[in-house]
Formats: C-alpha cells, sequence, structure tokens
C-alpha cells in the first residue's frame, strides 16, 4: 500500500494552484485584448464620421460659393443690361441684329454722296478736330440738301435701334431707349439751326461733340461697369 507524504501533497496543491493561476491570466488577457480591439474600431468609427462630417461641411461650402458666383454673375448682367436668354446665355439672334443695325450706321458714315457734308462735320464727333470746332462758315444750299438726306437716314436707323431695345431688351434697355428718345428734340434743334443759317459749322460741330459726351456719361450710368 502507497504512503502518503504531506510534501507531495503541497507540491501537487501549488501546481494546481499555478495552473490556475495561469488559466486565469490567460482569460485576463484575451478579456483585456477583446476590450482594446473593441475601444479600436470605435475609435476608427468615431474619426471616419468626423471626417464624412468634415466632407459634407466643405461641399455646403463649395456649394454656397457657386450661389454667390450666380448671383454676382447675374448682377453684372443686370449692370450692363444684357438681354439673357432662359438658359442664362445670350441670345444670339438678338445679338446679330443688334449688330446689323449698328452696321446700319456704319454704312451711312461710308457713303461717297456724303464725303462733301463730313469734311465740314464728321460721320463720328471723335473725329470732329479744332479746324472743324473754328469753322465759322454757314451751310450752303447744297449742303442743305445733304443735311435734309443724311439726318433722314440716320434718324431712321436710330429710330430702329430704339424701337430694337424695346422689343427685346431688358427693362433697362427700355429706359435707355426712353433716354434716347428724350434727347431727340435736342438734335433736331441744332440741325434746324444748322439749316435756317442760326449757327455756324462749328456751332453745329460743338453742339453734336458735346451732346455725344453727355449721352455717353447717361449710358455710364444706365450701364455702369462692374469693379
Amino acid at each position: 500500500m502507497p504512503t502518503f507524504s504531506i510534501s507531495k501533497f503541497k507540491a501537487a496543491l501549488v501546481i494546481l494552484l499555478l495552473m490556475e493561476a495561469l488559466a486565469s491570466s490567460a482569460m485576463a488577457g484575451g478579456f483585456f485584448a477583446n476590450m482594446a480591439n473593441a475601444n479600436y474600431f470605435q475609435n476608427q468609427a468615431a474619426q471616419q464620421q468626423q471626417q464624412n462630417d468634415m466632407q459634407q461641411q466643405q461641399l455646403q461650402i463649395q456649394q454656397q460659393q457657386i450661389e454667390m458666383q450666380k448671383l454676382k454673375l447675374q448682377q453684372m448682367q443686370q449692370q450692363n443690361g444684357e438681354k439673357v436668354a432662359t438658359t442664362g446665355a445670350l441670345n444670339d439672334a438678338n445679338i446679330g441684329a443688334f449688330n446689323r443695325i449698328i452696321e446700319k450706321f456704319k454704312l451711312i458714315c461710308d457713303k461717297s454722296e456724303y464725303a462733301a457734308f463730313y469734311l465740314k462735320s464728321p460721320c463720328n464727333t471723335k473725329d470732329i478736330s479744332l479746324i472743324h470746332l473754328a469753322d465759322s462758315t454757314k451751310i450752303t444750299q447744297g449742303q442743305k440738301d445733304n443735311l435734309v438726306k443724311y439726318r433722314s437716314e440716320v434718324d431712321a436707323v436710330s429710330n430702329e435701334r430704339i424701337e430694337f431695345f424695346r422689343r427685346v431688351g431688358s427693362q433697362l434697355d427700355n429706359r435707355w431707349a426712353d433716354y434716347l428718345e428724350s434727347i431727340q428734340p435736342e438734335i433736331d434743334k441744332y440741325n434746324l439751326d444748322l439749316y435756317n443759317e442760326v449757327i455756324t459749322w462749328g456751332e453745329y460741330n460743338q453742339r453734336r461733340k458735346s451732346l455725344t459726351a453727355k449721352i455717353m456719361a447717361n449710358r455710364s450710368n444706365f450701364y455702369p461697369q462692374p469693379k
């Protein structure tokens, strides 16, 4: 019969306790590892959400900037009196029609039958020189005939331009058309004064030059350039 030793029992007990401790340690290590993994994934999810929120804010800011640019463009177009189609693009047909009206003015200026008349008063007021302003002579009968025919052609094209602004233009264009119509009596007055020999060619040229300067100044007020 085997004998029971106290020392062997203690040794076995120590080994058993060590095994339990190792097992508990391993379980604890697995628990903390799982906890660490869970915290890691939570942190990753939080960081991803923050990135998504930041991207969303950036998209909102970009959209606001786009809307502001659109608003500025619309304001510039209104200031310039541009006629804008529903698509936001200028109407090519209207631009072409307006250019054809301007071309009619140029054709009148190029007519050889008015060459002698233009020597006394250039077609374009920017070409009026000091010599023209100092001209103290008055109109002759032959020049009167040219004046009547010339003014008839110019007035017809001017009226066509005014009607064009009213037909296809913006509200600002319509106001500009009203202004152009309002100065017609002044134009008629100095042409009649020249025809009736009330004023000289020099005075006639000065009135033309002064009126053109006034028109350009008012045009700047109607259609201010964007800053």
